[in-house]
């Protein structure tokens, strides 16, 4: 995938995360990511925490986030709300993101309870803990656009149905990986919550 096929505030990142990667010398510690430095893309940010197999905590979800989705994820282990086969897409989608390590891009396509369909991409970025290991991913979201048939701020458990339309890898100075029958497969899968 190539920055130019990048939505606005996705490059917006991707070009903050190349100057704390040159200014580290690699991949970038969490504390040296500065908010005000990218004030206007903070509405659209997630920071994801990644202590263990098949947990996955968004620690900061930005507003425009929570109101597009219309639910606040913050907290909340992913994977609690995934079923299993959604699981492993995500679990190797992450997984090479942090290990490889590179950029990851995914389409998605929910639909909540309350009947509102949602289209969104995400990038999401490796981070260093203060140890020092990969542990955490940071990203934007593009909204699509949305049909909202009912406006109703719910929960996580309230996603009614996940599509992963796409997955991509972003080389972000060390490759990308080799494209794999699993993730092709996965990527075009459903999760029901």
């Amino acid at each position: 995938m190539n920055l130019s096929e990048l939505s606005p505030v996705h490059q917006t990142l991707m070009a903050y995360y190349r100057l704390l990667m040159a200014d580290e010398g690699g991949i970038p510690y969490r504390r040296k990511f500065n908010p005000i430095e990218i004030k206007t893309i903070l509405p659209k940010m997630v920071l994801i925490e990644h202590s263990a197999p098949r947990k996955a905590v968004p620690r900061i979800v930005g507003s425009a986030v929570d109101e597009f989705l219309q639910a606040s994820y913050t907290g909340h282990n992913l994977y609690d709300l995934w079923d299993d086969a959604h699981g492993d897409v995500m679990e190797a989608f992450y997984g090479t993101i942090m290990k490889h390590p590179c950029g990851g891009w995914t389409q998605r396509t929910v639909k909540t309870h309350y009947g509102i369909v949602h289209s969104y991409d995400i990038l999401l970025l490796p981070f260093r803990n203060r140890d020092g290991d990969i542990t955490l991913t940071m990203g934007t979201f593009a909204m699509q656009g949305a049909v909202k048939t009912e406006l109703r701020f719910g929960q996580p458990e309230n996603v009614e149905l996940l599509t992963v339309n796409d997955q991509k890898y972003l080389d972000i100075g060390f490759g990308v990986p080799e494209p794999s029958a699993e993730r092709a497969e996965g990527a075009a899968g459903q999760a029901r919550v």
